[in-house]
């Protein structure tokens, strides 16, 4: 019997969150470069080497402190802790803005990933993103992956699996006295 793997799929709005369900499950959401085109939660699914994945993806948020309808269905969501980890979606051409919302997630001390999407993009505009340094400094799995063109989601669907399977580990925030 396969186990069934329950994944959060959270990021900003614009980061290719539907856009990657849909490539991953064969899933037919609507993607669209606009506020609120996810504006409840949905979900969708797919068999990967014994395993179903239920990816739930939850409305764009840029932060789980705000009161919107969809800052309120994803935070109630993340906290509700009814999934076994969280993918964090962002926007390689514009990491800095979206790791606010990564540094919150992993303050709910949840197992995650950070999928670096639109890798392809963020190559074309000759910005590169050391994934291992990342992954190093967060104490979080980061790998670069683009929905559009399938680099790499294969890799980010093993490390689900390999997440999933090892137990939760502290992640590692930094605070700096200024």
């Amino acid at each position: 019997m396969d186990k069934v793997i329950r994944i959060a799929l959270v990021g900003q709005p614009n980061v290719g969150k539907s856009l990657l369900i849909n490539t991953l499950c064969g899933a037919n959401m609507k993607v669209g470069n606009f506020a609120g085109v996810t504006v409840e939660k949905s979900e969708a699914q797919m068999t990967y080497k014994n395993y179903v994945l239920k990816i739930i993806d939850l409305p764009g948020t840029y932060t789980l402190n705000g009161y919107s309808q969809e800052e309120k269905i994803t935070r109630d969501f993340i906290e509700s802790k009814d999934y076994d980890l969280i993918v964090n979606v962002a926007d390689s051409t514009n990491l800095e803005r979206n790791l606010l919302l990564s540094t919150q997630l992993m303050e709910n001390k949840s197992k995650m990933i950070l999928a670096l999407n639109m890798s392809d993009e963020a190559k074309k505009e000759g910005i590169t993103i050391q994934s291992e340094t990342l992954e190093m400094l967060l104490g979080i799995p980061c790998l670069l992956v683009s929905a559009n063109t399938k680099e790499n989601l294969h890799a980010l669907l093993d490390c689900i699996i390999e997440v999933f399977k090892s137990p939760y580990k502290e992640n590692k925030r930094y605070f700096r006295n200024s």
